[in-house]
């Protein structure tokens, strides 16, 4: 188990509470159950009045097992381009279990995305080197496998539930 090697910057993906105590990153894959998981457990800790996280994303596509992840975290970035990538990050979260090409650009649509500009974006080398760039970063900090989360810069290691999650927080607030 490895830090998290690639500091948070601008270019990261982040909801959640701004200068909160705790940021967590997850590096994820939508086509991964495990992250579909991870995600739900996240939505519900961003949603708790109780506790401050910033939440990063981090795009981790494990092509060889899923075969629509790097085009879902292709879209995504490119729906970012567009100020709506938590809207298509949600989306294909929702629809991680059916993800396929001619969804995942219907998802897109759903979102009034300009297709167009949205085609040019996924072909985009800027597009596809941020997806890289996350891939690197987690490579660096010993992801191997999604999800993947960090808290406050260490490898969580505990279990993927939201409870184990939250007292991890805490852990770190106090």
């Amino acid at each position: 188990m490895s830090d998290l090697k690639q500091p948070y910057t601008e270019n990261d993906h982040q909801t959640g509470t701004k200068n909160a105590p705790v940021t967590i990153v997850q590096y994820g894959d939508y086509e991964c159950p495990y992250s579909r998981l991870g995600h739900r457990f996240i939505k519900k800790i961003l949603k708790d009045d109780q506790i401050a996280v910033s939440f990063i994303f981090r795009h981790f596509p494990l092509k060889k097992l899923h075969t629509h992840a790097e085009l879902s975290a292709w879209v995504a970035e490119s729906a970012a381009n567009q100020q709506k990538f938590w809207e298509m990050h949600n989306l294909l979260f929702d629809h991680n279990d059916n993800l396929r090409s001619d969804l995942i650009m219907d998802l897109a649509k759903r979102l009034d995305l300009d297709m167009n500009r949205l085609q040019k974006d996924i072909d985009s080398d800027k597009v596809r080197s941020k997806v890289r760039d996350d891939i690197r970063g987690g490579l660096n900090s010993g992801v191997k496998e999604t999800p993947a989360f960090f808290i406050n810069g260490e490898r969580y290691k505990g279990e993927l539930d939201a409870p184990d999650i939250k007292k991890a927080i805490k852990e770190e607030i106090v």
